[in-house]
């Protein structure tokens, strides 16, 4: 059938987020998984730790055949609302494993890995955007490393981002709807430590969820989210403020004030 002008459309309801949030180790990205609407874990790592026990999980799976089947069962009916990848670097180390026992050397080389690298991540994206269509959400936890960038227009400077080949990095960041860096501001400070000498400390401020573009990271969202949002112990439900955006209640032009 062909298309017309009279198939153009406004408005709608939400779909289902896609969200990747990744930080260091120990910030608190699985219990904020675990704390996800209706969650039920992928593991390609262990690290429910005691939220094991109160946390829907599936077998830790050790190979993207594993990962398929996962996703292939949840395309069935049930109850869960968010689907939850821990981790997204580990799926990347399983598909580049892959990737590399299926084809040769010759096959690989001159940046070809990245490219056959990138069209796995997207086979097993366009099964998330499946699970989308039915109103499952997927959020990705990932490690963070600091790399150096040389940018065009400017001196080299170091940047956090996800712990990914170049290739999942540019997959799931430009698949997100959110790529949220999970970060604790360190405020440094001198004390007077005797015979003159000045002692330099840092003390951590409060965790947050970075949601908008930095020189020092990488993060991004379509939700008009706060520039941060503090989450962890001690802290309201990150996941109010969340799908609060995901459900268009922040102003773009009011400093993400609710409507």
């Amino acid at each position: 059938m062909a298309i017309t002008l009279g198939d153009m459309k406004t408005g709608g309801a939400p779909k289902a987020p896609r969200i990747v949030v990744y930080g260091p180790p120990g910030i608190g990205k699985t219990w904020l998984g675990a704390d996800a609407p209706n969650p039920v874990f992928l593991q390609t790592e262990s690290g429910l730790g005691e939220r094991e026990a109160d946390t829907p999980h599936f077998p830790l799976v050790k190979d993207v055949l594993s990962v398929n089947e996962i996703l292939d069962a949840l395309l069935g009916e049930h109850d869960r609302q968010t689907l939850v990848i821990d981790t997204a670097d580990w799926l990347d180390h399983m598909i580049a494993d892959a990737v590399y026992a299926s084809h040769s050397p010759q096959e690989l080389g001159y940046g070809k890995d990245q490219v056959i690298i990138s069209e796995w991540w997207r086979k097993l994206l366009d099964k998330m955007n499946a699970l989308r269509e039915r109103g499952m959400a997927t959020l990705f936890l990932a490690h963070s490393q600091i790399k150096s960038m040389n940018a065009p227009d400017s001196a080299g400077y170091d940047r956090y981002v996800p712990k990914l080949s170049k290739a999942g990095t540019a997959a799931l960041q430009e698949w997100a709807d959110a790529v949220l860096f999970a970060h604790q501001p360190v405020a440094i400070i001198q004390e007077e430590g005797g015979f003159n000498r000045k002692r330099t400390r840092g003390i951590g401020a409060e965790t947050v969820l970075c949601t908008r573009p930095n020189a020092a990271y990488i993060a991004k969202n379509r939700y008009n989210l706060p520039e941060q949002i503090p989450f962890g112990a001690g802290q309201p439900n990150a996941w109010d403020v969340i799908n609060a955006g995901v459900a268009g209640k922040f102003r773009r032009d009011a400093g993400n004030e609710p409507i």
